[in-house]
């Protein structure tokens, strides 16, 4: 005998409710994990990709996902592999390990050619574009950093997201520009000429050789002209 329609919904309404669906409950799992580093970076939940590499070592199909509390031990939020703790009071499920990777969507600046060492940063040479980062160390430069007119410190390849080690503000002098060397002791100044050993802006001590006698002399910036020995 053959079993009817009615009988087969019936076993499988029967399997639904003694099979826990493992599937769902990590999805939940995974959209609370997202949920937790997206409070923690004040991002949309949707920037934020998270792998869950080592799972609690619970059964989580009874756990109800509003239950569900995250903890990290790291006192600022970071990206890549770490820890939680993943608590349920309700169920007495308390601090329990699990280990994710995390990594996160963010508009930042981007080489849209190869930026030559010392190039000033223009929109001729840089971008914004949405990136997917999996380590905000060093810092990257976002959409809100104001970076045109700055100079890049560094010979940048082109598709590189720039960092903000990689830029400073344009100098006034560059290594290798002549300047006007003053060599002061009291009220005695004596005026020749130096070139600069290193990129300054005015006021910035900087690296000058004496044209005359070779020496490397440290003197300050007075303009981008002129540098100052005090004896």
């Amino acid at each position: 005998m053959k079993p009817d329609c009615r009988s087969i919904s019936l076993i499988v309404i029967v399997l639904l409710c003694i099979i826990p669906v493992s599937g769902m409950n990590h999805q939940q799992l995974l959209s609370a994990v997202e949920n937790y580093y997206a409070d923690l970076f004040s991002v949309p939940a949707g920037d934020i990709v998270v792998e869950i590499i080592n799972s609690p070592n619970i059964d989580l199909s009874a756990v109800s996902s509003n239950n569900i509390r995250l903890s990290s031990r790291i006192r600022s939020p970071r990206l890549g592999y770490q820890s939680l703790w993943l608590t349920s009071a309700a169920e007495n499920i308390y601090q329990v390990p699990m280990s994710v990777r995390v990594a996160i969507y963010m508009t930042v600046a981007v080489a849209d050619q190869t930026i030559a060492r010392n190039a000033t940063l223009s929109q001729k040479n840089v971008c914004f574009r949405r990136v997917l980062l999996h380590s905000l160390d060093p810092e990257p430069i976002t959409a809100s950093d104001e970076i045109f007119g700055l100079m890049s410190r560094q010979h940048v390849p082109e598709g590189m997201v720039l960092k903000q080690h990689m830029v400073s503000e344009k100098s006034d002098v560059s290594n290798g520009d002549d300047v006007k060397l003053l060599l002061a002791r009291g009220s005695l100044t004596v005026e020749t000429k130096g070139r600069v050993k290193n990129n300054a802006r005015i006021g910035d001590r900087v690296r000058v050789v004496c044209n005359k006698t070779g020496k490397v002399l440290s003197a300050k910036l007075i303009d981008s002209k002129t540098a100052l020995v005090k004896y």
